[in-house]
């Protein structure tokens, strides 16, 4: 189903506004209204996809301009000229960034277990 040019405009100034009455108020709609359409299946669904595209905009972009990033930290590390507290600070940044990057493999790897075991499980017949 396809939405009204209303509800179109509602969502995306829900994406856009900071609060479902900031978005109302972008579209001339009552705050109420918005958030009985949220409601609404057909509506939530479109205004959930358009969320989960902007994110994954944003996540494309990053992947982007994270090396770049990473070269301006390392760059600061190896200046002989930065001040020590901001070569700390770019070290600590680097391995945040290697123990988070470390952690979300784990924690993938660790999805894949679980789903292994509860296939077997499936497969054996036993309940979770």
């Amino acid at each position: 189903m396809s939405l009204s040019q209303k509800k179109v405009r509602a969502v995306e100034a829900l994406l856009e506004m900071p609060t479902i009455q900031a978005a109302a108020d972008r579209c001339g709609l009552n705050r109420r209204t918005v958030e009985r359409w949220l409601g609404d299946a057909d509506f939530k669904r479109a205004y959930d996809g358009a969320r989960q595209a902007a994110f994954d905009r944003t996540l494309a972009r990053l992947q982007t301009v994270s090396s770049q990033a990473l070269d301006v930290l390392v760059n600061i590390m190896q200046n002989s000229k930065a001040k020590p507290a901001a070569k700390i600070r770019a070290a600590a940044i680097v391995l945040r960034l290697a123990v988070d990057v470390q952690m979300a493999d784990v924690l993938d790897k660790l999805d894949e277990i679980e789903r292994s075991i509860a296939d077997m499980r499936n497969e054996e017949g036993v309940r979770p």
